[in-house]
């Protein structure tokens, strides 16, 4: 039998709710090419239980590991792939059943190196949100800068279709140290190593489900005791994914100062709700959020709202922490 074409990775940790509609939706797929690997981090409810329901599934493989944390995860499986393609699914989501066979179709000449679909953000209260932009072939470096624009395909792992031979050529593998931003730290890698084209395909085939206390993202109004360590976690994720950048490269140093910027205004509306008294933090990230005030003005794709947050928090800091207070 010819091996699979795709690969699917499935990292899950308790995550027994959520997986049987998550695995269903990827054996629902047009595209039928591939084999599944769902490696289990050390889950304690009835997860592994669920997963034991697939054992029959020749194209399913479910392996287990001590809790390490998703990238391990992930990256543990990575060592398994010997397919042309591979692509992650998160185990809290499920996708369209098209999502396989629009991303394969995205490589349709020999200089694409990666091929992404939409993203369907749901979240919990029922809102659905999804991004505004163009499907079009990018170059290297167009490419990160518009994977990570406000309105971007963003820098997911899980609309994304690699090349299997990009990533074990250069040994690109996700970063244990990062809990943050660290798909997007593993995606600029791959593009910039890859040195070639990248598809962008704007249906939105991937549902993103965004859960009250999940931690996809950062949000103000669900701050906890660690939320230092989430931001100081996101900021060394940027700074990591700015050293992986050729100099030359000045679109995607500017995205990487646009994030910088509008990370250190998120930490700092976050000390003043957390009544932080680091003045020296304060002082670091509205010298960050100052320097690169400029860029994110002049910026065409930044929400006018995002901008006004921005520069109140510069030079009227409490008219914003009066309204994320009314918020949380």
């Amino acid at each position: 039998m010819n091996e699979p074409l795709v690969s699917i990775i499935v990292p899950t940790y308790n995550s027994e709710d959520t997986i049987k509609t998550c695995i269903d939706s990827i054996l629902s797929q047009t595209f039928t090419d591939f084999v599944v690997f769902i490696i289990d981090d050390g889950s304690s409810d009835g997860t592994l239980e669920v997963l034991n329901g697939y054992q029959l599934y020749t194209r399913i493989n479910i392996m287990s590991q001590d809790n390490s944390g998703v990238s391990v995860a992930r990256n543990n499986a990575l060592s398994k792939v010997t397919t042309k393609y591979v692509t992650f699914v998160d185990s809290d989501d499920y996708v369209d059943s098209k999502w396989l066979e629009v991303l394969v179709a995205g490589f349709s000449n020999s200089d694409i190196v990666l091929s992404t679909v939409g993203v369907k953000e749901i979240y919990s209260d029922g809102r659905v949100k999804l991004r505004d932009y163009f499907s079009n072939v990018y170059s290297n470096e167009e490419a990160i800068s518009t994977l990570i624009s406000e309105n971007g395909p963003q820098g997911y792992l899980v609309n994304k279709l690699f090349l299997t031979s990009i990533i074990k050529k250069n040994k690109i593998k996700l970063d244990k140290d990062l809990f943050m931003a660290e798909d997007l730290n593993f995606v600029i890698r791959y593009i910039v190593k890859a040195k070639n084209k990248v598809a962008v395909n704007n249906s939105p085939l991937y549902n993103y489900i965004i859960r009250n206390g999940s931690a996809n993202g950062i949000r103000l109004t669900a701050l906890q005791s660690n939320y230092e360590e989430t931001f100081d976690n996101f900021m060394l994720s940027i700074s990591k994914i700015r050293a992986s950048l050729p100099n030359s490269y000045i679109l995607a140093q500017d995205s990487c100062d646009l994030m910088e910027g509008q990370m250190a205004i998120n930490y700092m509306r976050a000390m003043q709700l957390m009544k932080s008294s680091d003045r020296k933090k304060w002082s670091r990230m509205r010298s960050l959020a100052k320097k690169n005030r400029a860029l994110y003005f002049r910026t065409a794709d930044i929400s006018v709202k995002k901008k006004l947050i921005y520069l109140l928090m510069l030079f009227s800091p409490i008219v914003v922490k009066f309204l994320d207070q009314r918020r949380s």
